[in-house]
């Protein structure tokens, strides 16, 4: 057994007993029953995990997995999160990043089990060992369990799903609302900042997937809100000083996207209506609205902006050809999925 098996939470939660010699042969058993859906009724509340374990011979037995939350630095994590949008945003994703468990260790705990003594097990069917193939078992569903609802973690570590999102946006707009009266005389008319904090974090669009130009006139002296209401750059540079450093920048590129936009626009060739990402109502759709946007897709660059496994990422695509929304062109790594319409090289064939 190698922990290439495993995702990488299950490896991260798991890592304490697979890394006990003496526990080898309780794990491959424990391995078994979670397997054969012997763990049943596993329920998670802050610091507890209760299951029921069953045999073969349908015998019956209560596991209990203990962990002291981790209440009294949450605020303390969170405030810092507020202060950098990736962070953030991996937090309310339910992405559990090794930065983000870094955080977690540099506020003095450990989001994941650090040795067998962190945590505590009883089981009914065998109250005089804390570490029985039931209770292991217990802990390799968990593991499956938080790989594919990660919230569920922070929900044992002490903070619901509701409470981490509530507490997020209060943070974010307090820290938003004094940026702005700091940089903005009250004289100067400028876009309220909140407003993009208002729908950042319930957007329902993959912004790496997703992108739009609007076509608006951006003069010299227009402000940047959108850079100020992100907060202080790294070093906690003032949000003004890196407004006054982008500024230049982004209208440059603004200038250039514009340009671009023009001569697309005086072409002569007649193109399909790409879907509009913003509108997608399902995952589907914004593959295929993002087919349209970028040109292309592969299933690396999915997998990396959805956060999932390329395999999987690649099943999606798979299933847009299938349906007959996007074609395949080119095999192994070189393979590229591209909205039907669009030119296909000569010499490259349907994926097999």
């Amino acid at each position: 057994m190698t922990n290439g098996e495993y995702s990488t939470l299950e490896k991260r939660w798991l890592e304490s007993i697979l890394e006990a010699n003496e526990l080898r042969l309780a794990v491959r058993r424990a391995k078994v029953v979670a397997r054969k859906g012997w763990v049943r009724n596993i329920k998670v509340r802050p610091g507890l995990i209760t299951a029921q374990v069953t045999s073969d011979t349908g015998a019956s037995c209560d596991v209990s997995v203990r962990m002291e939350p981790i209440d009294e630095i949450w605020d303390a994590v969170l405030e810092r999160l507020a202060n950098e949008a990736a962070l953030a945003a991996d937090l309310l994703g339910g992405r559990v990043t090794d930065r983000l468990a870094f955080v977690f260790e540099e506020e003095g705990h450990d989001l994941f089990p650090f040795d067998l003594r962190d945590v505590k097990n009883f089981c009914s069917g065998h109250p005089d060992d804390p570490n029985c193939i039931d209770a292991i078992a217990v802990h390799f569903d968990f593991a499956k369990l938080i790989t594919a609802h990660p919230m569920t973690l922070f929900e044992f570590r002490g903070r619901s799903q509701a409470e981490l999102i509530e507490a997020m946006r209060e943070l974010r707009q307090t820290d938003t609302v004094e940026a702005t009266v700091a940089v903005e005389p009250s004289t100067t008319s400028v876009e309220d900042g909140t407003a993009l904090l208002d729908g950042y974090w319930e957007r329902g669009v993959v912004p790496h997937l997703a992108f739009r130009v609007e076509r608006t006139h951006l003069s010299e002296t227009d402000a940047l809100p959108v850079v100020r209401a992100l907060g202080p750059g790294p070093g906690e540079t003032p949000p003004e000083d890196v407004v006054r450093v982008l500024a230049p920048l982004m209208r440059t590129a603004r200038r250039r996207m514009d340009a671009i936009h023009d001569r697309a626009e005086s072409d002569a060739v007649e193109m399909q209506e790409a879907p509009d990402p913003i509108a997608a109502e399902s995952l589907d759709d914004l593959l295929v609205a993002a087919a349209h946007q970028h040109g292309s897709l592969t299933s690396g660059f999915v997998a990396k902006a959805l956060g999932i496994d390329p395999r999987e990422a690649r099943q999606y695509l798979k299933w847009l050809v299938d349906e007959g929304r996007l074609a395949v062109v080119g095999r192994a790594r070189g393979t590229k999925y591209l909205p039907i319409g669009a030119d296909l090289p000569a010499e490259s064939a349907e994926e097999g």
